[in-house]
């Protein structure tokens, strides 16, 4: 279960990180 949150948080960090970059 910590895994999968990890892995989802990860994703998420990684969308916002994108967005930040792009704009």
């Amino acid at each position: 279960e910590e895994a999968a949150a990890a892995g989802a948080l990860f994703k998420i960090s990684s969308v916002v990180w994108c967005i930040v970059n792009c704009l």
